[in-house]
């Protein structure tokens, strides 16, 4: 029943793509400007390839509190919930590791198990998040398989600036209590700019079943960002900034035979300094210099006996970079170089790191007003697998100024991490145990896209069909084992064994209807297959969507949304999920121009989990909190 309504929502979305002749509103376009797809600006309608931009307003109306709950209901995206329920991005049926995240434009260094957890990421200082599908290691380099999630900050400010958020939840079982404070804080004095935000969050536990691994863990997270930039002159500046993240968590599990309780603390800091400056001749140059530590330091106790296991590890990344942009006649050209490195330290003595030198040129030619083309590569240098040429061309052909036809073809790859070189690692409550390979080579890619988009009225949306090949995957490929029945481990190495296969169609629709209401809505249907076994990929849902009723009155200051998301079915080794649809509410009303009330539901019915924790869903919890702007 549920796949049938994930058909009927395609094909509610698609009618009005019948008619691509009649005009569109100035309303029916949205107008952002992204930089993700081609490091210059352009509008969503003219940038190259499949873009979604997640708007602060947007964020906020979603009741997310982190990138990941902001995340889960972008169109061809899955969060998933990974070993140390660490929440990782896929996108388009790629591997949690195929996806590159990235701030400002910067990666971050890698966390647990080679993992960027998305939960840890606050809201407080972003202005938009900008996710590209498809592979984008053109421009990129390694990691983006699947495509690139780019997580836009706000600028620092002259004016003064005050905003304070407040907010307190609890599930429907009065177990998992959540508090939240955030501030934002900004102003300038001369050539100086600031900015600088903190947010502080405490979420307790919860336990459904009564059985280990708790449902829930406790968990308390603090987090804080600062950017100051100095106006050199009029178009230059330089720019130097931080984040921090510290959390702690603790929960109880099933590990090695025995209960036990699980202490994590992870702590995160980033540096960096840029300049970026605009020249006379319409040129652009940015230069930036970036440094990315994480620290995990984790403990499964026993508490029936004086025995644990300790997991300490180190990771830092630092990266140096130089872009370089100018027009020429009809062509804008993007040139440039970047050297990386990255170290992994842990408590067993392993020390081990790895470099990446890359260059990349990308032109962007308007042939004629209809059509716009971009063609480029990316040569990249890496210490362990050696080189790597990753083209790309893409297209947009403008039907009339409605409506566009977008094609790209573009390769990607993914380094072996440093755990899956170096590193040997326990899972499955320690069942099992994935040892490294030092001779992996990279995972390449190809893709293909081709897509129409455009408005209608009142309308906007569009249909994409994609497809991509995996080569070299790399996957934990049973070795041997030991001991029998509870006492039974199995181990697995590291392999560049198989082929993978992702396919599938992406429908979007926004409508804007009478009485200031709205609907959008999108869906994905993805076919996937390991051409090895034949079988589908882990984890991957085979249809996804979301539907979201708004409501904002015009000049009343209220603002409200229902809105429901469709998780399809999931295989997994051991264990599939089952088909899940969740209900969402949210409200705010402004009582004054600086004040603002609002409410909100998740998980409304309170649709719980019938799997493991790979597949975890908290209770219905219900929130309420105030908003200052000063």
């Amino acid at each position: 029943m549920e796949k049938k309504i994930a058909l009927l929502l395609v094909a509610c979305l698609a009618w009005p793509l019948s008619t691509l002749a009649a005009p569109a509103s100035d309303d029916a376009l949205t107008g952002d400007i992204v930089v993700t797809a081609t490091l210059s600006e352009k509008t969503v309608e003219d940038a190259p390839g499949t873009i979604e931009v997640v708007s602060a307003e947007e964020i906020a109306e979603l009741g997310a509190v982190t990138v990941s709950e902001a995340l889960q209901w972008s169109t061809g995206l899955v969060v998933s919930n990974e070993t140390g329920r660490a929440q990782v991005p896929g996108i388009r049926g790629t591997g949690s590791k195929h996806t590159l995240v990235l701030i400002d434009g910067r990666r971050w260094s890698a966390g647990y198990k080679d993992f960027i957890d998305i939960n840890q990421l606050p809201v407080t200082l972003i202005e938009r998040i900008e996710i590209v599908r498809g592979p984008g290691s053109a421009l990129y380099g390694s990691d983006a398989l699947g495509g690139v999630i780019n997580i836009i900050t706000r600028n620092p400010t002259e004016s003064a600036l005050l905003e304070v958020d407040a907010r307190y939840g609890n599930d429907t079982y009065g177990q998992s209590d959540r508090y939240r404070g955030a501030a934002v804080v900004g102003g300038g004095i001369g050539k100086i700019r600031t900015i600088f935000s903190a947010q502080v969050e405490n979420k307790n536990p919860f336990e459904i079943d009564g059985e280990l691994p708790e449902d829930g863990d406790d968990i308390q997270l603090a987090s804080g960002a600062g950017r100051v930039a100095y106006d050199l002159a009029p178009g230059h500046e330089l720019i130097a900034g931080f984040e921090c993240i510290h959390m702690d968590q603790e929960g109880d599990r099933f590990y090695r035979k025995a209960a036990r309780v699980r202490e994590s603390e992870e702590e995160r800091l980033n540096t960096f300094l840029t300049y970026q400056g605009d020249f006379d001749n319409g040129s652009r140059l940015r230069v930036e210099a970036y440094r990315s530590d994480h620290d995990n330091d984790i403990v499964m106790k026993n508490p029936d006996a004086p025995v644990s296991d300790e997991e300490d590890a180190e990771h830092c990344l630092q990266q140096v970079e130089a872009h370089y942009s100018l027009a020429v006649a009809s062509h804008y050209l993007t040139m440039g170089a970047e050297y990386r490195q990255e170290e992994r330290e842990d408590a067993s003595g392993s020390d081990e790191d790895l470099h990446n030198t890359s260059v990349f040129l990308q032109d962007e030619l308007q042939i004629a007003r209809p059509l716009y083309l971009v063609v480029g590569a990316r040569f990249d240098e890496h210490s362990e697998f050696g080189s790597q040429i990753s083209p790309r061309l893409s297209l947009v052909y403008h039907l009339n100024p409605s409506w566009q036809i977008k094609a790209s073809y573009s390769q990607g790859f993914r380094a072996p991490s440093l755990s899956e070189l170096f590193v040997t690692s326990y899972r499955q409550q320690g069942k099992q145990v994935y040892q490294p390979n030092a001779d992996l080579d990279a995972e390449s890619s190809e893709s293909y896209e081709l897509g129409l988009q455009g408005s209608y009225g009142r309308f906007r949306g569009g249909v994409t069909a994609f497809y991509n090949e995996i080569d070299d995957l790399i996957e934990a490929v049973f070795s041997h084992s030991t001991g029998s029945g509870p006492s039974k481990v199995a181990y697995y190495t590291h392999q560049n064994i198989t082929e993978a296969r992702m396919q599938g169609i992406e429908v979007e629709g926004h409508l804007q209807l009478p009485y200031a209401l709205s609907l959008s809505a999108h869906v994905t249907y993805l076919d996937t297959e390991n051409k090895e076994t034949k079988d589908d990929l882990e984890g991957q849902p085979d249809y996804q969507g979301m539907a979201k009723l708004a409501w904002h009155p015009q000049d009343s200051g209220f603002t409200a949304n229902i809105r429901m998301r469709y998780i399809g079915d999931k295989e997994f080794a051991d264990d599939d999920s089952d088909a899940v649809t969740l209900w969402y509410l949210y409200a705010g009303q402004k009582l004054t121009e600086q004040l603002e009330l609002y409410v909100g539901v998740d998980n409304l019915f309170n649709r719980l989990s019938d799997s493991d924790s790979l597949n975890l869903i908290d209770p219905a919890f219900y929130y309420g909190g105030l908003r200052w702007t000063f």
